[in-house]
């Protein structure tokens, strides 16, 4: 009998060059496209079909196979059988690097993936299947492969449980442990739900797992190196990698120590992502939201950092971008999937580090006393890794005198707190920052402010109370607090916050450490770091993303239902008149704006134009207060004493990834996946009629930012900014980036009114 077998297998299995007669077919199924074209040919007489599961280019990280697809598309070619490869760690002593395991069992710790084809959805299978996955795997197959390897001499375990772990990160030590107290053998991260898929299709299917390394629970053994690879370039990448001490027990709110360098030895092993800071997440089902959360090991030992290298770097050293995430000082993380920088340093030629700091309570709590807590201390953070970044990357192949800070919302406020703070004068020579600054309304508190803060924090903690008033006994009263309850305490904290915009947890424009003075009055005064690039920007619709989180209340009528499809009307934000007055008096009361002057801009906006939907006045009107005035308003105020040129953009894009609603526009945030080529390394996400228009429009922007940080210029075709005509060359960043063009509106007269009110300090 002549049988068709399938092969699945990771990077590089289609180079086969036993195959003879080989044809590519490319096909679609009912469940969207399969990781690549299949590809087909003869070995030995035997028809074999070959599929890489991550894709052509390694594309493709376990999350996001379509596996469905990809089993599918081998039931469609008929194939009888089915032989999976799979690398893997090994849980066993006796399981070492090099040997080969045909497994017969596992264990799914997966979270993300679609394991049946009976979905309920038009033109897919029809009806519930409940499949038996004992025995999971085909006994006949497992003793033809038991057969090879023993024929072939090969070291072989005749049985064993592999565990399936989502990834793409690696297990915590923890983890790892655990799963060899479960019985398990080898972990990898692409057998779930291959096997589940095939058996419901009833295709015999087995895997050969051949074991590359053992896991983390045995500490003295080496890992795998990571290799970037993507058109034809490559590059490495080092992950987690500590800048600092653990800022836990008696280091919690304290400012960050430097790290000794001995407790590794000579080498440390960076292949596990640097931890998130722990913070309170929003759990949602929502892409929308979720896709901010961090997905990996949170914990407060965060203070380490990701980095991602160019093979080829430049002989005299590669430019340098530092990442600094945004999530308003209460979120984010320098290993969110989008952050991931191998694209970005690939193309820019860059070496990309992505750095962690303090979040909330931990990082920017605040007593007024003799520095028990000081304040600010996530931005010390910041500047301990920018340290480490100078003083080690050109042990990576770069140049310690081309470093540019780069960073969003949040990163972008922290990003040019820098300016103003000489202890990090020496870590950088240029900034990149988009939406926001620390001059924006939003971007500063009062030391008075922020300690009313703490106190309420401590309270909620009884560690503050007729024993704890001491600032030195509030501080080791928190610092023995769980850090379950501490998150808690602070989302609490923010959740009661009674402005618009009022980030409970955030910079505090006095303080001995960092800003070493008032960051008010160095702006007032311009007293900052002059000799730096400057490449800044800001979305077309700034606040359309916070609109239904501040305005979903019925007096406001602006709410965001997850539950409905975006398209639904309940999701459109369809506010009448009267919604769109109380949305100016809220923020009016907020921002303190005279009677007079809240009236005159009500009547401004709802003048300026008959067939503007109210929703659209609203946007505007909130984009302004809160991003656009006050960025125009810093540029303009610095650009006569910057030594160097100062390039303005306005991000008019919109993602066909873009989850939200159409009418929310060129949003807040979402120029970060163009930045680091998402669309190159995910492209399921985007619409596939306008992919290859994305991809190139994301090449380009990462260009941008490479040419940038290595000359100070992002493109010889754009002007520098300028203060002295109409337009001021606020070039308009869009698809169609060939043709230049730059917006003439920015500074309204209503922020000329405005701005002597935006310029105080928020509270």
């Amino acid at each position: 009998m002549v049988i068709k077998v399938c092969i699945i297998g990771g990077t590089g299995l289609e180079k086969m060059d036993i195959m003879t007669n080989t044809t590519l077919l490319k096909f679609n199924t009912p469940y969207g496209e399969p990781s690549c074209s299949f590809i087909q040919g003869n070995v030995d007489g035997i028809t074999v079909v070959i599929v890489s599961r991550h894709g052509e280019n390694h594309q493709f990280s376990p999350s996001d196979i379509n596996y469905r697809a990809n089993i599918w598309g081998v039931k469609e070619l008929k194939c009888d059988v089915i032989i999976a490869s799979a690398a893997c760690g090994s849980l066993q002593e006796a399981i070492a690097p090099g040997h080969m395991v045909v497994v017969d069992d596992f264990i799914d710790r997966t979270t993300k993936r679609q394991q049946t084809f009976y979905d309920g959805k038009e033109n897919h299978s029809e009806g519930v299947c409940h499949i038996p996955m004992y025995p999971a795997f085909n006994e006949k197959l497992r003793k033809l492969l038991i057969q090879s390897c023993e024929e072939l001499e090969m070291p072989v375990h005749k049985s064993g449980t592999i565990v399936c772990i989502e990834g793409p990160r690696f297990s915590s030590r923890s983890e790892s442990l655990l799963y060899r107290q479960w019985g398990g053998d080898v972990i990898n991260m692409t057998v779930v739900p291959e096997v589940v898929l095939a058996k419901e299709l009833g295709i015999p299917y087995a895997v050969l797992a051949l074991v590359t390394d053992y896991d983390c629970w045995r500490e003295a053994e080496s890992h795998v190196s990571v290799e970037m690879k993507y058109n034809g370039k490559q590059g490495s990448e080092f992950l987690g990698i500590p800048f600092a001490k653990p800022p836990i027990k008696k280091l919690r709110f304290r400012p960050p120590q430097p790290y000794e360098t001995s407790k590794y030895g000579k080498t440390f092993k960076a292949f596990k992502q640097a931890n998130s800071c722990a913070a309170e997440i929003y759990e949602s089902n929502f892409t929308g939201y979720s896709f901010w959360n961090p997905t990996n090991e949170i914990s407060e030992d965060c203070l380490q950092l990701n980095m991602w290298v160019p093979k080829k770097t430049h002989p005299k050293g590669s430019c340098v971008l530092i990442y600094i995430y945004g999530g308003a000082f209460f979120s984010g993380s320098a290993s969110l999937d989008v952050y991931n920088g191998s694209i970005l340093a690939i193309t820019s030629r860059c070496i990309v580090v992505n750095l962690n700091y303090r979040l909330g309570a931990l990082g920017f709590a605040h007593l007024i006393g003799k520095g028990e807590i000081p304040g600010n201390m996530g931005l010390l953070d910041q500047q301990m890794g920018m340290k480490w970044v100078y003083n080690n990357i050109k042990y990576f192949g770069g140049n310690n005198k081309l470093i540019t800070i780069f960073g969003e919302s949040a990163g972008s406020v922290s990003v040019t707190s820098h300016l103003y703070a000489k202890g990090s004068f020496p870590y950088f020579n240029g900034i990149i920052a988009n939406s926001g600054t620390i001059h924006n309304v939003w971007g500063r508190f009062s030391s008075k402010k922020m300690h009313s803060n703490t106190i309420a924090f401590a309270q909620r903690l009884d560690c503050y109370n007729e024993t704890f008033k001491d600032p030195q006994k509030i501080l080791e009263c928190l610092q023995e607090v769980n850090i379950y309850e501490l998150n808690k305490a602070g989302a609490e904290v923010q959740a009661n916050a009674s402005y618009v915009f009022e980030f409970c947890f955030s910079p505090i424009e006095y303080d001995l450490l960092f800003f070493k003075g008032n960051v008010s009055e160095k702006i007032k005064k311009n007293d900052m770091k002059k000799d730096v690039y400057i490449f800044i920007g800001k979305a077309s619709d700034e606040f359309t993303y916070f609109m239904p989180y501040y305005f979903y209340e019925e007096k406001y009528n602006c709410s965001y239902d997850e539950s409905l499809p975006s398209k639904h009307d309940k999701n459109k934000c369809n506010i009448n008149e009267n919604n769109y007055k109380k949305m100016v008096d809220k923020v009016s009361k907020d921002l303190k704006f005279p009677k007079g002057l809240t009236d005159l801009w009500k009547k401004k906006y709802l003048s300026k134009s008959k067939f503007e939907s109210y929703r659209y006045l609203a946007s505007r009107f909130l984009a302004e207060v809160y991003f656009d005035c006050d960025i125009y308003d810093w540029i303009k105020k610095i650009n006569p004493i910057i030594k160097k040129k100062i390039y303005f953009y306005e991000f008019r894009v919109v993602s066909s990834a873009n989850p939200w609603p159409k009418w929310m526009g060129a949003m807040h945030g979402y120029e970060l996946e163009f930045e680091f080529g998402l669309p190159y390394r995910n492209p399921r996400l985007y619409q596939k009629k306008s992919l290859i228009l994305e991809k190139k429009f994301s090449t380009y922007f990462m260009n941008l930012m490479g040419r940038f940080a290595e000359k100070g210029n992002p493109d010889n075709k754009w002007k520098p900014f300028t203060i002295k005509n109409s337009t001021s060359n606020i070039l308009k960043l869009q698809q169609s980036y060939d043709t230049i063009s730059y917006n003439k509106g920015i500074y309204t007269e209503t922020c000329k009114l405005l701005q002597p009110y935006l310029s105080r300090i928020m509270g």
